[in-house]
């Protein structure tokens, strides 16, 4: 016997049903309400002290002011007050300048920098031919001190590489400190866009391949790529990597650099904010040839990363001088107005698990330039160079033992196969 389905029972329950389900809406939305309410009073608590100054300099202040200085000056103190000398604010040209540096093309002056701790200042590491620098004669180990008659040693890095940048045929008065000579000195020197080589490779005598690494910035990985697969073809015996005065760059760019040298393991590992250990990963191609990585104290972050890593996995042995010694990576933040930030927003670890942070790494033969070839190393032969020659040296004899222990091995096979020939003609 069918039952009888009665209607009105069934739309009070589907009245029920809709009532509920809006009820739960409903104080999940008021939930999610007062949460944004909350976090709205939070913030304006949080930044009260901030609109009370504006408020009284608008009202009582009687010099003439900015209001996108101001609040430029007002993200700026915050990221400072962080004291982290990696972190820092950039403006709106300055923040647009920082996003072309790091496609390898660049409007300012012409060089590679990196911070000065003594004076504060920033420490040029390399003079590019055929730029604005180069022209005023300005040299690597120079050290910028003033942009436009601002002192830079309580300036965030980045904030100061931008000050140094600016538009095309724009003039920017400069005072530099030259330690070798113990002098001051002040120019005036108008921008330009200058092209960033950022790979440079060749053969040395006895079939050495040479790779300069400038840095660590788009398109350096395929470069590298390209110029380790080149020399491969060219039969090179080994390889030296050269990051002198590399101020480092992503770990986009280098991870794939290390994955085409390295075997199968960790290549890099992280802590991000939320305390989670991640690690990349190598596969298992490499390449089978000794190396040697040439570096000083101006290999910062990505090149002395670079080089700790192959020395890990004990595919190179290294010379020059100890780096510095840098732990944390930035991430660049856009922000609603086109400004952003350069925040430190994960601590890295070698493969091995050891963070460089203030210790850096220590070469494994230590060759020391003067100031002069400090300062001429990117334009000396490399027969001028003591760092290369001795690079060039403990790479040679690397070379050879192996070469030897190989004529060796194809000795006693060949010693062997012959043996196993003459028992079988002598079998019955």
């Amino acid at each position: 016997m069918k039952r009888k389905i009665d209607l009105g029972a069934v739309i009070v329950l589907m009245l029920l049903v809709a009532t509920v389900t809006w009820l739960v809406a409903l104080w999940q939305t008021t939930e999610a309400y007062n949460s944004q309410i909350e976090k709205i009073l939070r913030v304006a608590e949080e930044f009260k002290k901030i609109e009370q100054i504006k408020e009284y300099i608008e009202t009582a202040y009687v010099g003439s002011w900015d209001e996108e200085k101001l609040l430029d000056g007002a993200a700026g103190g915050m990221m400072d007050s962080l004291g982290d000398k990696w972190s820092g604010y950039l403006n709106y040209e300055d923040y647009q300048s920082y996003k072309d540096s790091r496609e390898n093309r660049v409007v300012g002056i012409g060089v590679s920098a990196t911070r000065d701790d003594e004076t504060g200042g920033i420490l040029i590491t390399e003079v590019y031919g055929d730029s604005p620098a180069f022209d005023a004669n300005l040299l690597p180990l120079d050290i910028i001190i003033t942009v436009d008659g601002e002192s830079l040693r309580n300036m965030a890095y980045e904030q100061a590489v931008e000050r140094i940048r600016g538009d095309a045929g724009t003039v920017v008065n400069l005072e530099i400190y030259r330690p070798s000579t113990d002098e001051t000195f002040k120019r005036d020197i108008t921008r330009r866009e200058v092209q960033i080589e950022s790979v440079r490779s060749r053969i040395l005598e006895g079939g050495i391949g040479y790779i300069r690494i400038r840095n660590f910035d788009k398109g350096t990985d395929a470069k590298f790529v390209e110029a380790v697969t080149n020399l491969m073809m060219a039969d090179v015996r080994g390889f030296i990597f050269d990051v002198r005065n590399n101020p480092g760059g992503a770990k986009e760019v280098m991870l794939p650099m290390l994955d085409m040298l390295l075997p199968e393991g960790v290549l890099f590992q992280y802590r991000d904010k939320g305390g989670e250990m991640i690690k990349d990963m190598s596969d298992a191609n490499s390449v089978d040839l000794p190396m040697i990585v040439i570096i000083n104290e101006n290999s910062y972050s990505a090149a002395e990363f670079f080089a700790a890593a192959l020395k890990e996995y004990d595919y190179a042995e290294l010379v020059g001088r100890p780096t510095t010694g840098k732990g944390f990576g930035q991430s660049p933040i856009e922000l609603s107005d086109g400004s952003g930030i350069i925040l430190s927003t994960i601590e890295y670890f070698t493969p091995n698990g050891v963070s460089l942070a203030d210790v850096g790494i220590k070469p494994d033969y230590s060759v020391v330039l003067t100031d002069d070839e400090a300062a001429r190393f990117h334009v000396m032969e490399p027969s001028e160079d003591r760092q290369i020659v001795k690079a060039y040296d403990v790479l040679n004899v690397k070379i050879e033992k192996l070469e030897e222990q190989a004529r060796q091995l194809a000795e006693l096979e060949a010693a062997l196969l012959g043996g196993e020939e003459d028992g079988d003609a002598s079998d019955p």
